[in-house]
């Protein structure tokens, strides 16, 4: 359980540094209106998304979600390795959007692979302990 507790604050505490970057990545890109701008961070949330769904839908027919978080985890790295280099602004967001496929998958995945793992009465007070 606690071990469940610290994987899940590996994946989350990145999430929300990760969230503020966008927005001035695209201002940086040429879109000085604020609108404009937080629209233009849709399309990584959404290709976040149907990630989710797609790892979710995986790993519960084969039941390996360790397996499927350690190779989307492999997939963030990655991106995060290529994000330490200075580079062209439009090449860093493309990178953002292996970051981002590892964040939101990951968090989804944990938390589901923890209440697999926990029966009974505990489950609910386990996922509070782990998500709280």
């Amino acid at each position: 359980m606690y071990l469940g507790v610290f994987i899940y604050m590996g994946a989350d505490m990145p999430l929300y540094g990760f969230s503020l970057f966008p927005p001035p990545i695209v201002s940086n890109m040429g879109y000085k209106d604020t609108s404009t701008t937080q629209q233009m961070t849709v399309p990584l949330y959404t290709f976040a998304a149907v990630l989710t769904i797609i790892v979710g839908i995986y790993a519960d027919w084969t039941g390996r979600h360790g397996l499927c978080n350690t190779s989307i985890h492999i997939i963030g790295v990655a991106g995060s390795g290529c994000c330490l280099r200075p580079v062209d602004i439009m090449l860093s967001m493309q990178e953002r959007f292996l970051v981002l496929s590892e964040y939101i998958p990951y968090i989804a995945n944990t938390i589901s692979s923890m209440s697999n793992n926990i029966e009974g009465s505990y489950k609910r007070g386990m996922l509070g302990f782990v998500i709280g």
